[in-house]
């Protein structure tokens, strides 16, 4: 209840000094204790209760009196009891539903989780499914001034000739001639190329928010494709942010742009090849290469896998599922629609549980299992108990020691969907159904030879290891075949009978031999007139050790017990489908050897009668459990089951201890289990481990970059997988579930107890298994055991606690008028205040209007004087640009005029140097003239 310490304490010196003194004793913490008891839980009383219950408010100097009258009163007791019991329901009331809403959000959100993994399975099993991502999703990680640049880079680059000429001849003829005009011009014409160049980039920009690249599963490498899966799943657990995914699937679907892209229909050619260049570079810089992408796989995968990070353990199992390329677990969302397509059918059965979830693998089938495991791993309890208590089908049940008839009969008796239940039980005779081997053989001697033949092949537990052995046996065979034939045409009533042909075979004595192939030579049959001449003309010693043969093969049929349930039949093997009925074949673990022949009997023509009639095609699937098979040696009938069973509507699950005790019995061991579409191992020694190690496969780590086995052989053997079942199934991927034994499972417990069906808040069963819902707290438990009867308080409770309303009288003025009417003249008060109030408020709202008004006038006017201001800017642009067009005028004008004063120089620097030759050569001419004639030479005569 607490400690509780009474805050009522005696008068002090400075109470006692002002004249306060104590005229009762300060309350106790006992009585305070009690006190606090009944005012922490009198609200959770009915109010017809706690509303009558007059008691003192508080605990002070004052109420001391009043408090210890009301704990004192002899009824308190009582009433505190009640209400504590009825706070304690309440609460747990409360607990219980805060658990269910619990529940109901995590399967919610297990479903919708479940939901996205299995969206996830089905796009990266289609190897033609495509990713695409658009530059806009993912732009924020590359960065705004990255972009910036980019797409102004990308603006100039695709630039045509023209405008590029452009752009230089401004920016020349701005800065040529007057130094004061250029000083002006030149800042303007690189505005005006900056303007150009932003709005181009704007275009490109916005062209490039739609450039999408896309590439398919296909075109990847293994590698790349695990690694965007495992991405996939990370961000599916909430262990992965979208930035993050775009920062790992981006970079891979690029692939340095070796993949498919889809541009803007606005953007240009030249555009085209400028963005595709310039991504080239931005997205390596900002996003990396898929090689770095898979490293920051890596990172993310070992963070999520942080034991600091508090994973839940059913996250942690699917990454940890998925984290490896090649083979691997099976997925629940795969699990549900590989074996138990649509609807499920009243045959559906339960293989295990998916680790971290609620979720099972249902198996609804026609095809034949088999489970290997030791004795003592839980497969009965988890495989066969559990699906009686389930299977709503007709079963045939090999009950070792009993257990699954007495858990499972009472309730599949009483099901209303279900038909009979049989136990056929040598050691309890009185309680077993009755079965006569020697039924199933006709009467028509050219038919019941191959009838007697069958039961004998059935009988006879194959133990020859080597040639003679086989051959003896064949011979002692074909012997027990004679017996059970001449009895079957010979006899009738009690005298057709196992006892009539263990007579025969216990016959040593030569002159009774004799006279029995006397009689067998007299039958109509052939078969026994040939087998009369062979045993007839056998040597007398190979004869009795043929019978000794035979006789130890058919040893147990001497047993009394044995010989009261074959002494006739009371059950039709034939009705098992029609009936929808249950079989169990019960005897205990020390006998399923020694009562072999009998069983193999039964299961054999069990299995042929049910093969005799071609079922329907809904009609139901029959069933066979069949626990430690080995140990009824070969079965014939059980290989041709695994093959044929499905098409007669016959399905078997078969159990045995190991792979070795298989193949002892059966040669063919390995086709046998290949015939099943479901095996299923669990606590595996360590050949089977090995076994399983190898045939589980690799898978290729994504973080090492190593392979390894899916599970190493020493795991198989630890306690990771003792608690588990490893299944394989045809044609998909191996699966790790949990074991769900029946005495686990509420569904089975309530069925075992002959009770109804358990109340689970959050639904019993779905499509994918059985979900079981939280125990309730003890509190709860408790609390609703002994509820509080309210009617008992009110009569018992004490009249000095409880305060009687007084009856309203008729005829009489009732004080709830006055009180009326009070509350009513509050009520108008309140309103005429309210409206003062809304009065003045309206008044303050009227001054924020006006203060508004001011406040928009103000702005106006601002905007008139920036548009003002603007429009003077605008101006001195336009005289700017008038100005420097002029500019541009005169000085083409001066070109113009500069081009032709160049002409005339030219033309007269060409006049002036004709005139400088002919002035020159005048020269010349006047000094030849000027020169005295040269002196005449004498002539030699």
């Amino acid at each position: 209840m607490g400690t509780f310490k009474s805050p009522d304490r005696p008068a002090s010196v400075l109470h006692r000094l002002v004249g306060i003194k104590d005229t009762e004793p300060p309350i106790t913490d006992q009585e305070y204790e009690l006190y606090q008891r009944f005012v922490s839980s009198i609200g959770y009383g009915p109010p017809d209760i706690t509303g009558r219950v007059s008691y003192p408010k508080r605990v002070k100097r004052r109420t001391r009196a009043a408090v210890r009258q009301f704990v004192s009163d002899p009824g308190l007791p009582r009433l505190i009891e009640m209400l504590e019991r009825a706070k304690a329901q309440a609460i747990a009331e409360e607990q219980r539903r805060e658990q269910e809403k619990q529940a109901g959000e995590a399967l919610a959100e297990q479903r919708r989780q479940q939901e996205k993994l299995a969206a996830i399975e089905a796009f990266h099993d289609n190897q033609l499914s495509e990713l695409e991502f658009r530059v806009g999703e993912f732009q924020h990680l590359i960065g705004r001034t990255s972009i910036e640049e980019a797409t102004l880079r990308m603006a100039q680059d695709s630039q045509s000739d023209w405008t590029k000429n452009k752009r230089a001849l401004n920016m020349k003829l701005a800065t040529q001639g007057d130094p004061r005009s250029a000083m002006v011009l030149g800042p303007l014409a690189s505005f005006e190329n900056t303007l150009y160049d932003n709005s181009s980039a704007l275009k490109v920009a916005a062209g490039m928010e739609r450039f999408a690249i896309r590439r398919s599963l296909v075109s990847m490498t293994e590698a790349e494709r695990a690694t965007l899966r495992m991405a996939d799943v990370l961000a599916a657990v909430g262990q992965l942010e979208t930035n993050d995914h775009y920062r790992i699937a981006v970079p891979i679907v690029w692939n340095g742009g070796d993949c498919a892209y889809d541009f803007d229909q606005g953007t240009e050619f030249r555009q085209r090849n400028a963005m595709l260049e310039v991504l080239k570079q931005l997205l390596a810089a900002s996003l990396g290469t898929s090689a770095g992408a898979r490293e920051y796989l890596n990172q993310a995968v070992r963070a999520a896998l942080d034991e600091a990070r508090g994973l839940a353990q059913h996250q942690r199992q699917i990454i940890e599922r998925y984290l490896f390329s090649g083979n691997r677990w099976m997925s629940e969302a795969e699990g549900q629609r590989a074996l138990a397509r649509g609807d499920l059918s009243a045959s559906a059965l339960r293989i295990g549980g998916f680790p971290g979830s609620s979720g099972e693998l249902l198996y609804d089938l026609r095809e034949s299992l088999i489970t290997i495991a030791p004795s003592g791993s839980g497969k009965s309890q988890a495989h066969v108990l559990r699906n009686l208590l389930y299977m709503k089908a007709p079963a045939v049940v090999l009950d070792i020691k009993g257990e699954m008839s007495a858990a499972s009969r009472q309730w599949r008796e009483h099901e209303r969907e279900l038909g009979k239940t049989y136990v056929f039980a040598p050691r309890e005779p009185e309680s077993s159904f009755h079965y006569n081997p020697l039924d199933d053989i006709g009467t028509d001697p050219d038919q019941a030879w191959e009838d007697a033949r069958t039961v004998a092949d059935l009988m006879f537990k194959p133990t020859a290891k080597t040639r003679d052995d086989a051959y003896f046996e064949g011979r002692a065979r074909d012997l027990l075949t004679t017996a059970l034939l001449d009895v079957a045409l010979a006899q009738k009533g009690a005298k057709r009978t196992m006892a009539s042909v263990l007579e025969l075979l216990y016959t040593s004595e030569d002159e009774k031999v004799i006279a029995w192939c006397n009689r067998l030579e007299k039958r109509k049959s052939t078969q026994l007139k040939l087998q009369a001449s062979a045993l007839r003309g056998m040597p007398p010693k190979q004869r009795e050790s043929l019978l000794d043969t035979a006789r130890r093969h058919v040893e147990i049929w001497q047993s009394p017990s044995v010989l009261k349930v074959t002494g006739d039949t009371t059950f039709n093997a034939a009705s098992v489908r029609e009936e929808n009925a249950t079989v169990y074949l019960k005897v205990t673990l020390e006998d399923v050897e020694r009562y072999a022949s009998v069983l193999r009997v039964l299961v054999g023509q069990l299995l042929f009668k049910l093969y005799r009639v071609q079922p329907e095609s809904d009609a139901p699937l029959v069933t066979f459990f069949l626990d430690e098979l080995p140990r009824l040696g070969r079965l014939d009938v059980i290989e041709q089951s695994l093959d044929m069973g499905r098409g007669y509507g016959v399905r078997l699950w078969l159990f045995c201890q190991n792979l070795g005790q298989l193949q002892t019995a059966y040669p063919n061991a390995q086709g046998m289990m290949s015939n099943c579409a479901i095996r299923c191992f669990m606590n595996p020694d360590e050949d089977s481990a090995r076994w399983l190690s190898e045939n589980l496969g690799t898978r290729h780590g994504l973080l090492d970059g190593t392979r390894k086995p899916l599970v190493e052989a020493h795991q198989l053997t630890g306690p990771e997988f003792a608690n588990q079942v490893i299944v394989f199934s045809r044609g998909q991927l191996p699966a790790r579930l949990d074991k769900k034994p029946a005495f686990a499972d509420p569904v089975c417990k309530s069925r075992i107890a002959g009770e109804g069906e358990p109340e689970q808040s959050t639904g019993a069963t779905s499509s994918s298994g059985t979900l079981d819902t939280a125990a309730p707290v003890d509190e709860a438990q408790s609390a609703s055991a002994n509820p509080v009867d309210w009617d008992e308080v009110r009569s018992a409770a004490p009249a000095s606690l409880l305060s009687a309303a007084a009856p309203a009288a008729r005829n009489s003025f009732s004080w709830q008028f006055i009180g009326a009417g009070l509350a009513t003249l509050l009520v108008v008060a309140g309103l005429i205040a309210w409206l003062a109030s809304q009065g003045s408020e309206i008044n303050a709202l009227r001054a924020d209007k006006a203060s508004l008004g001011a406040a928009l006038e103000a702005a106006e006017r601002a905007k008139q004087s920036l548009d003002r201001e603007k429009a003077s800017w605008m101006e001195s642009v336009r005289n700017s640009e008038l100005a420097r067009s002029k500019v541009h005028e005169e000085a083409e004008s001066a070109r113009k005029v500069l081009a032709l004063e160049q002409k005339d120089h030219v033309a007269t620097r060409e006049r002036l140097a004709s005139v400088q030759r002919e002035l020159e050569a005048e020269k010349a001419r006047a000094a030849a003239r000027a020169a005295p004639p040269a002196p005449q030479a004498a002539l030699v005569p």
